[in-house]
């Protein structure tokens, strides 16, 4: 609470002071308690931030914007799995995410809203996000409701790849506040994360017994790993670039971000994994580091 007082010419005397704080109503269904204190004061700490971004959907941030982003929901809703168990929640922001698909080229960076604007890897983790939904709920009857925007979302995807078999797009498309070369078209982190989407989507249609579609999602997700591997990976350097630029020229910025991404979703081929995976441990110097936390 911030409390301002302007023009005062007298003195002012405060009896009172309240504040109503309302969140989606919740149980403490998840607990935390180990012999470190401090472990246990991040627990507590952080459990209150996740409640406090739990209104009428998942929020980003309780005093600031207040909305709906597609990708900060998919991280909160993983805590919140473990801590309140708000799985009607979750499952109404999924929805809403759905359902913009129908305005916009991929799902929308944040709904509701007028502004129509899509940060791709955000779109990606939507398609996750379903996945770990019916993980955590075994929610079937939810997932057969979302499936026709899941299935129509990889279409979309599929439209926007290039000649070289990668996924190129003009979006927002941001992963970390921090200096990585991703303000191109083909950006090196969004086809490794698509790549592992599509996995997920093709489980989901496995057990709705959509087999042709899983067969088919699988098959996109191989050719888009090999084109990764193609054409996104230094073979002077030993890396995965940032992205390639407009005039078809790779990327001079090296990342711990992009590498990442890369070692997270299995798109390294052979020995480049355990190369990949000395830079996450010991990154050379002149790499991007992870700003956020």
């Amino acid at each position: 609470m911030l409390l301002t007082i302007r023009n005062l010419n007298t003195p002012c005397k405060i009896f009172n002071v309240k504040m109503d704080v309302t969140t989606f109503p919740t149980g403490n269904v998840g607990s935390f308690r180990s012999s470190d204190y401090l472990l246990n004061q991040i627990w507590e700490i952080s459990k209150h931030t996740v409640r406090m971004c739990a209104q009428d959907t998942i929020i980003d941030c309780p005093a600031y914007e207040q909305a709906l982003w597609t990708g900060d929901s998919y991280n909160i809703s993983l805590m919140n799995y473990y801590t309140f168990g708000n799985y009607d929640l979750v499952k109404r922001c999924l929805r809403l995410i759905s359902k913009s698909v129908y305005r916009s080229p991929l799902p929308e960076s944040h709904v509701p809203s007028g502004w129509q604007n899509v940060l791709t890897a955000w779109s990606i983790l939507w398609m996750m996000a379903c996945r770990e939904y019916y993980r955590y709920t075994g929610d079937l009857e939810f997932i057969k409701e979302v499936y026709p925007e899941l299935k129509l979302t990889v279409q979309r995807f599929q439209d926007f790849i290039n000649k070289d078999g990668l996924f190129e797009i003009s979006a927002w498309n941001m992963l970390d506040w921090a200096p990585m070369d991703t303000e191109q078209a083909i950006v090196t982190h969004q086809n490794a994360l698509l790549v592992d989407a599509l996995r997920q989507t093709a489980y989901i249609a496995s057990i709705l017994g959509e087999n042709e579609d899983e067969v088919a999602f699988l098959a996109f997700s191989d050719q888009l790993k090999q084109a990764i591997n193609l054409y996104l990976w230094d073979d002077e350097e030993n890396v995965f670039v940032d992205s390639i630029h407009g005039d078809g020229t790779p990327s001079k910025i090296r990342s711990v971000q992009t590498n990442l991404m890369i070692y997270l979703t299995d798109c390294a081929d052979g020995e480049r994994k355990n190369v990949i995976r000395e830079y996450l441990v010991n990154p050379p110097q002149g790499f991007v580091q992870i700003k956020s936390p």
